[in-house]
């Protein structure tokens, strides 16, 4: 049993199934392949030249690839070994690999893998990766804290309470539910409050932060985009 009293499916072998599946898409489809995420776009805007990312949850790095493309170093985190395959395949088809570091590693352990990134990073970019609860939460963003540089920028983005998958999903407490109509997916519900809490807590300044409403092949789908600055 999990500490939640809940019986939470096995998401790394689920993910490893998922990606396996979608590997077999990549071909043929450039897009799939190479075009970021617009969050990746819009997130890049706010970097330095040459800048240290680091990334949770890159599947096959399609927003890794596309920043080391504009010569950022890219540490990709991901607890995939299927995904994390794909995106070296993928680096080297487009001569980026040299500036994407891909690193297998659990998040949901509430800490970094230290001993696999540098003692500072210019970014962090997580997008609908980071399904951890409350407190496992701050105690990955204290670490975050130590390892940003003075200006240093974080975005979060995860689904909302309003969201369809999240509606329809089982709770299984401290804001996480499991979605059983995709394998037992587990998700973290995010709101602006928490993240609004967790940036006070770490004196972070929130650039920007808002509930988004999209479609995903014509699914409307709803977010929570917190993008935040570690104080100078």
């Amino acid at each position: 049993m999990s500490r939640y009293n809940h019986e939470i499916p096995d998401q790394r072998q689920l993910w490893n199934r998922q990606h396996a599946t979608r590997g077999l898409a990549l071909e043929g489809s450039e897009s799939l392949k190479f075009t970021p995420n617009t969050s990746a776009i819009e997130f890049s805007q706010h970097l330095n030249k040459g800048s240290t990312i680091l990334e949770v949850g890159s599947a096959n790095g399609r927003d890794a690839r596309y920043w080391a493309s504009l010569g950022h170093n890219v540490l990709a985190i991901d607890f995939s070994d299927v995904a994390l395959e794909q995106m070296k395949e993928l680096a080297i088809e487009q001569m980026v690999v040299e500036m994407v570091t891909p690193i297998l590693w659990d998040i949901g352990r509430g800490c970094f893998p230290l001993t696999d990134i540098p003692e500072s990073v210019d970014a962090f970019y997580a997008r609908s990766a980071l399904h951890i609860d409350d407190t496992t939460m701050y105690k990955l963003a204290f670490e975050l804290d130590h390892l940003l540089v003075p200006g240093g920028v974080v975005f979060v983005e995860g689904k909302g309470p309003k969201d369809a998958k999240i509606t329809r999903s089982r709770a299984v407490g401290c804001n996480l539910v499991i979605d059983e109509e995709e394998e037992g997916h587990l998700r973290r519900v995010w709101t602006c409050r928490f993240a609004r809490q967790l940036c006070e807590t770490m004196r972070w300044g929130i650039l920007n932060l808002q509930d988004r409403q999209e479609k995903w092949n014509g699914v409307p789908a709803t977010f929570m985009r917190l993008l935040a600055q570690k104080g100078y």
